[in-house]
């Protein structure tokens, strides 16, 4: 192992290490028609309120290295019809 500590790297193995972060090739977390739930808050108040929702469409976002969903909600007093949302932020509902 000390041997290896100052080796170089090529690109292949620079093109796989992501350090724990997720990468295109990775598999997300939740799939279309998955029902998910998700902390709506209002920008007026402030105030926050939880919602349910199904993931209609997934895109993958190298600049954050997650994935991203875009949520139809659930009728919600806010009279939010869609969110996207990062993969962190989504649960099983």
């Amino acid at each position: 192992m000390a041997d290896n500590k100052n080796m170089a790297l090529n690109d292949d193995m620079m093109a796989t290490a992501t350090g724990g972060a997720g990468t295109a090739d990775s598999e997300p977390k939740f799939k279309v028609g998955d029902y998910v739930h998700y902390e709506l808050t209002n920008p007026q108040t402030g105030e926050t309120m939880a919602v349910n929702g199904t993931i209609t469409a997934m895109e993958f976002l190298n600049e954050i290295n997650m994935w991203r969903y875009t949520v139809k909600m659930d009728p919600n007093p806010y009279n939010c019809t869609e969110v996207q949302a990062r993969e962190d932020r989504l649960t099983y509902a």
